[in-house]
């Protein structure tokens, strides 16, 4: 009867260490890991909120340092994320400009192209004219210089005549007057295209 009474004690004893480890283990996870699961919930839910994620200090313990820090990380980590935002927001607007600009330089760049072959096209046929309109100045000169002459009398005129080389005058008065037509009429092709 000792031995049942022990065994039975014994297994009460048992039951009752039994009972009391799991109490202390449901209290335990009440109190110390609640908040913990509470705070990797929290801690998940931050990529899905727009705000800052807030949670509620329950206790002056370690966990409640510890929320407190959770609270403060997460304001920072909001902060964090708007002037990201608004740097993004500079940043695409700074490419936008900066297109905009290569764009234009661009444009620049291939009008200037476009004027100077413009201008190296015109500028041969304006030096072509330019030059006959010199010789075609001393001609004018040399037959007005005959003109007078021939006031004078006939035997100036031939003197006069001889002097100019007029025969050549006359003979190349046409080819240079064909030649500064030729030359302006490429200047207006150049400039119609």
């Amino acid at each position: 009867a000792v031995l049942c009474n022990i065994n039975y004690s014994f297994f009460t004893s048992i039951r009752a260490v039994g009972i009391l480890l799991i109490l202390t283990a449901f209290v335990t996870s009440k109190i110390v890991l609640r908040p913990l699961n509470d705070l990797v919930e929290a801690l998940q839910s931050m990529d899905r909120q727009e705000g800052p994620v807030a949670m509620p200090i329950t206790t002056e313990t370690e966990i409640g340092v510890l929320t407190e820090s959770f609270n403060e990380m997460s304001k920072r980590i909001h902060v964090a994320k708007e002037e990201l935002r608004s740097k993004i927001t500079e940043l695409e607007a700074a490419i936008r400009e900066t297109q905009a600009r290569l764009i234009h330089t661009a444009k620049m760049a291939s009008l200037g192209q476009l004027v100077a072959g413009v201008a190296h096209e015109l500028n041969n046929p304006i030096g072509f004219v330019y030059s006959n309109m010199a010789t075609l100045r001393d001609y004018v000169e040399k037959l007005h210089d005959a003109i007078r002459a021939a006031e004078s009398g006939p035997q100036a005129l031939a003197k006069k005549k001889e002097e100019i080389d007029y025969d050549f005058i006359v003979a190349d008065l046409p080819k240079l007057i064909s030649s500064s037509e030729e030359g302006a009429r490429r200047m207006r092709d150049i400039v119609v295209k």
